[in-house]
């Protein structure tokens, strides 16, 4: 039997019916305070893991494509929930910072969390603060004491979360984060994942002292580093290094695709230069975060 309506359109079923009228339920959370939003989370505690999961999923996808939407404070009682993995894709839902409240959710999942997946996704997702239009939100002692929390999470943490902190710092500009840097690269030699994250650090950084380093890593027989490598040349390399760059791979690299792939080298070495260029002049006036 045909579906279509009397002006020849798809009709709609019981199945999209009932699916909008999720979709408009989750729009309702939008805005909830926190009272609210820890009696929503608390009633999850009666849900499949695989729904809550989905659900945090698609509230995430509803914040990312309608700016009117706002479910920050939904995603910070979450951190609170039971299940590990509820707790990890809320951390990721926090990733773009915005507030005070939310850097504190993430200092205390860094700090506090018992999975390391989670204590790692808050690293990555405190990044979003060494952003200047996410720092001029919060307070140099809420800075200050994220560049701590991350440096002591660098330093004596998880090998899996030390490289996200790492990041982090480098990305914050924070004074002693050369030296973790360089102790974290001898550390990381036979683990791809970990020397990926020291590479990412390295561009992050902006320090063009690490440009020989980087460059010696194009040749890593792993594609994961050869990836981040690109990725950290893009960061802190000028025009003259791109020119005359002697590429030991070429656009048809696997790892990176063709030649047209908007992934392969060169491509990605144009967009780190141009997000490099983009951060300086966002930085002009933006303070460090001081330490102690």
């Amino acid at each position: 039997m045909s579906n279509l309506n009397s002006e020849g359109n798809q009709a709609p079923t019981e199945a999209n019916e009932a699916e909008n009228t999720v979709s408009e339920m989750l729009r309702d959370l939008s805005g909830v305070d926190e009272k609210q939003a820890r009696s929503i989370v608390a009633a999850w505690g009666d849900w499949q893991l695989s729904d809550v999961l989905d659900t945090i999923v698609e509230l995430r996808t509803f914040a990312e494509t309608d700016r009117s939407l706002e479910f920050d404070t939904l995603f910070r009682a979450a951190i609170g929930f039971p299940e590990a993995n509820v707790r990890l894709e809320s951390v990721r839902a926090l990733s773009n910072g915005g507030s005070v409240n939310i850097a504190q959710t993430l200092l205390e999942a860094l700090e506090r969390d018992e999975d390391a997946r989670v204590r790692a996704a808050a690293a990555e997702s405190l990044h979003a603060f060494a952003d200047p239009s996410q720092a001029r939100n919060i307070s140099r002692a809420a800075l200050s004491r994220i560049a701590i929390a991350l440096s002591r999470a660098a330093s004596q943490d998880e090998r899996a979360v030390r490289g996200k902190a790492l990041k982090a710092l480098a990305a914050m500009r924070v004074e002693e984060a050369p030296d973790l840097i360089d102790a974290m690269f001898d550390d990381a030699i036979g683990d791809p994942e970990l020397m990926s994250d020291v590479l990412l650090a390295m561009g992050e950084s902006g320090d063009r002292s690490w440009l020989l380093t980087i460059e010696d890593a194009f040749y890593s027989g792993d594609s994961r580093i050869r990836i981040a490598a690109v990725m950290a040349f893009g960061e802190v390399a000028g025009d003259d290094d791109v020119e005359s760059l002697s590429e030991p791979f070429d656009d048809d690299d696997p790892s990176f695709g063709t030649g047209r792939n908007p992934t392969s080298p060169r491509n990605a070495l144009a967009r780190g230069l141009q997000q490099r260029t983009r951060g300086a002049t966002d930085c002009a006036n933006c303070a460090r975060p001081a330490q102690g």
